[in-house]
């Protein structure tokens, strides 16, 4: 019964030179087996319990630790392996029925914590794992920390539960990181990490608030089948490859304010969306004409029909222009449609840009008067000199010929015509002229005027 009161904070702090005994007498008798630390956790229990205004714990802190399997070992107070160095450590079905703290460890060697029960706080913060995590079926009764951790090769918690709060927060994930079908019934945050390999949260539920802020993802990610039920946020965040939303549900809010998606445009055309997501700031491929070659125009459209559902027309217009763009390199699109779409972006860019109609408007107008000036007959500038100067008149015929606001009375037309062209049969070039003043501005009976009176 004696010995049992070493490993009370109260113990440790009036005796601090017995510590570093205490903590070898813990590894002495861990490497005896899971038989016989059990036995002894059994009667330690039951000291615990009868003394329970007492704090007791398990030290192992800044230990080096080998050749001990601590598969299901039972501790039934605090345990602290800060700074500890543990070489193939297997915590598989172990129980932590009090708070575990890892903060600081090193694991060397294949690490498991299979099927693990952490019964209150379990906290890994800057650990660093150099070979593989399993971390599958293990269940978090209370929060988990593992902000700052350093996966150094494959992270899996598959199957895993968090009943509280879960943070991920500027972590470094190695080659694969997997989430599937993991319960996050907490805030679940992944702030500022970074996936270095393939990350799979594939039928993974969030039930509370959701934070991929600022997280850079450089392989593929598979979010399938998810279900968010909480306020989802990939704020900032950057995608490199590809990413697989299909079947996701988000059942809140979710926002992709400044979210870059360097490699592939993002297609939400299979998700369930309970709020229009905010993607007014999102920032596409830098090179789209890959996209558009992709046969993406599903994709785009999906991102257009969402700007419409928030109210937001200006990228309404922005992903309306990439869906025509996208449709205009579709091999199933008409060659006659296609002109049409090339025509649509060179004069207007899909209806986005107001510079490039008032360009062409000018173009038109020069292009008229520049006609004009070769159809007038040469006979005919005694008439011109007498009302103004021929540039002049010339000027006045066009504006008023090619904008429609702009327009002459019949009667000055008629005079203005009879001392621009004269009374001469029309030669080729004033067909020419007719010809380009239907065009701009649709007027066929001024225009078919002009070949009537030859």
């Amino acid at each position: 019964m004696d010995d049992f009161i070493e490993y009370t904070t109260k113990y440790a702090r009036r005796y601090p030179d017995r510590v570093k005994r205490v903590k070898q007498s813990h590894l002495t008798r861990a490497k005896k087996g899971v038989d016989h630390w059990n036995l002894w956790a059994a009667s330690f229990e039951a000291f615990i319990k009868k003394n329970s205004s007492e704090s007791f714990s398990i030290c192992f802190h800044g230990l080096s630790i080998k050749d001990v399997n601590f598969r299901r070992f039972d501790f039934p107070c605090r345990v602290d392996f800060c700074d500890a160095i543990l070489e193939s450590a297997d915590f598989g079905s172990a129980r932590f029925n009090s708070i575990c703290d890892f903060e600081g460890a090193v694991f060397n060697g294949i690490s498991s914590f299979h099927n693990t029960h952490f019964g209150e706080s379990a906290n890994f913060e800057k650990a660093k794992f150099f070979e593989p995590a399993n971390f599958e079926k293990a269940r978090f009764c209370s929060d988990g920390y593992f902000s700052e951790v350093k996966f150094h090769g494959s992270a899996q918690f598959n199957n895993a539960i968090f009943d509280r709060f879960a943070d991920f927060s500027e972590v470094s994930f190695g080659s694969l990181t997997e989430f599937k079908e993991v319960e996050f019934k907490g805030p679940a945050m992944f702030i500022g990490s970074t996936f270095l390999g393939i990350a799979r949260f594939s039928n993974t539920e969030f039930s509370k608030r959701t934070e991929f802020l600022s997280v850079i993802f450089n392989h593929e990610v598979d979010l399938s089948n998810s279900q968010f039920y909480g306020t989802t946020i990939f704020d900032s965040s950057e995608f490199k490859s590809y990413i697989n939303f299909s079947g996701v549900e988000f059942k809140r809010s979710i926002t992709f304010d400044a979210t870059k998606f360097q490699d592939k445009v993002p297609d939400f055309n299979f998700v369930s969306f309970l709020q229009p997501p905010f993607i007014s700031n999102i920032i596409l491929p830098e090179n789209m004409l890959i996209a558009f070659k992709h046969n993406q125009v599903e994709v785009f459209r999906k991102l257009k029909q969402l700007s419409i559902q928030s109210r937001d027309h200006e990228n309404e217009l922005r992903f309306f222009g990439y869906e025509m763009r996208a449709k205009a390199y579709h091999s199933e699109t008409p060659t006659s449609q296609k002109i049409f779409i090339q025509l649509y972006y060179l004069f207007s860019n899909f209806g986005s840009s107001l510079i490039r109609p008032m360009v062409w408007l000018l173009l038109i107008v020069a292009y008229i008067f520049i006609v004009n000036l070769f159809v007038i007959q040469a006979d005919s500038e005694d008439c011109i000199h007498s009302q103004s100067k021929f540039e002049d008149q010339v000027i006045l015929y066009t504006l008023s010929e090619a904008i429609p606001l702009v327009r002459l009375k019949s009667s000055q037309r008629l005079v203005m015509e009879e001392c621009l062209f004269g009374s001469k049969p029309f030669t080729l070039m004033h067909n020419l002229w007719a010809i380009a003043h239907i065009i701009p501005t649709g007027d066929f009976q001024g225009s078919c005027s002009i070949f009537l009176r030859s």
